[in-house]
């Protein structure tokens, strides 16, 4: 109060006035109008791709594309996030084995009602990297366990070294734990471990969508599921870009080309892509080898095809939300800010249950909450 009085905002009675009627009981729309100001709705676009042979797209977007999409979201009222996990996932998450985790919780963020576009698919001639699942239910992982005991103690004795048994969970899990420095974890443990289980799962008949478990699936593969293929309205907002380099050397170079197993997995996340958001919403385009890479350079064609598709959903939303009214705006962003902050709020279970037991009475005596 001393702030303002002072004049901190200004020493002018016309200045001072609008800050002085809350404390009197008169919070009128001149206070609410300049001096309450509603969060302006965010769009979050989460790329996805696998990084090594496609970062030369992904370093196109940052420069040509997203600048221009912030542009247009601000002049609308809007705010614009690039979520390029690139950067966002430190070494000690990667050692601790919480990459996924990361990733799909960021994913869900910018799914968690926000305007659209949330999604963008990259994909070139690579599968990408395979984790091992991080969580696995008790009852699933002893079932491997079991199995794998059997047929091979090996595998068996490597999946009891890199998952411990957490019964705090409700149902108890079995998580991965941290590599730490071991150099030779991806050769030697995660992708024989992974194989085990791949094999296993099959000779089990396990389910493993319904089980809640992903074994084999690639990191780009879990998030077009999670933000595509399990998303219903797709098709309106989640674009994906398809790669194919012209004049590559024979045999092609591994960090931009797999084959054999892998090959046959990116086929067919590709058509699972396109039959669920439509060829339509699937661009291809074709870029020349450059005898240690891609360029910048030819990258234009992608860029321009990006900007298109994006901009479309932007304006569409955009269009969306000029039609809601500004106290219903207020109202939603109120709402997003409280379950944000609720988010990892636990506690308090008895006083917030006897509080919704007198709201359900309705009983019309007063409650103190102290």
């Amino acid at each position: 109060w001393h702030y303002w009085q002072d004049g901190g905002y200004g020493n002018s009675a016309r200045n001072r006035a609008p800050l002085r009627r809350p404390f009197s009981g008169n919070a009128n729309p001149t206070f609410s109008q300049h001096y309450l100001v509603t969060p302006s709705p965010t769009i979050r676009l989460f790329v996805s791709s696998t990084f090594s042979d496609l970062k030369a797209e992904r370093d196109a977007l940052q420069r040509e594309v997203f600048p221009r999409l912030k542009q247009l979201c601000l002049s609308k009222g809007l705010r614009f996030q690039a979520i390029d996990l690139r950067w966002g996932i430190s070494e000690e998450a990667g050692r601790d084995n919480r990459t996924m985790r990361i990733c799909l919780r960021e994913l869900r963020r910018c799914q968690q009602d926000r305007p659209k576009p949330n999604f963008l698919i990259l994909l070139g001639d690579r599968y990408g990297w395979r984790p091992l699942p991080e969580i696995i239910s008790a009852d699933v992982f002893e079932r491997l366990r079991e199995h794998l005991t059997a047929e091979n103690a090996k595998p068996a004795e490597i999946l009891s070294t890199c998952y411990r048994r957490d019964d705090n969970a409700v149902p108890p899990i079995y998580e991965l734990q941290p590599r730490g420095d071991n150099a030779n974890w991806h050769g030697q443990i995660e992708k024989p471990l992974l194989a085990a289980l791949e094999q296993t799962a099959q000779a089990l008949g396990l389910d493993l969508e319904k089980e809640g478990v992903t074994i084999g699936a690639s990191a780009t593969e879990q998030e077009t599921i999670e933000g595509a293929l399990k998303v219903p309205d797709a098709p309106t907002h989640v674009r994906a870009f398809f790669r194919t380099i012209e004049g590559l050397p024979d045999p092609a170079p591994e960090d931009y080309v797999e084959t054999g197993e892998s090959a046959k997995r990116l086929k067919k996340l590709k058509d699972r892509i396109r039959e669920h958001i439509g060829d339509g919403s699937v661009r291809r385009y074709c870029v020349p080898w450059r005898g240690d890479g891609i360029k910048a350079d030819d990258l234009k064609e992608f860029c321009e095809q990006a900007w298109e598709q994006l901009s479309k959903i932007v304006e569409q939303q955009i269009a969306t939300l000029a039609k809601v009214p500004p106290d219903e705006l207020e109202e939603q962003a109120h709402q997003d800010f409280g379950k944000e902050r609720c988010r990892r709020f636990v506690g308090r279970g008895e006083p917030l249950e006897r509080i919704a037991a007198h709201l359900r009475q309705g009983s019309g005596e007063p409650l103190a909450v102290i």
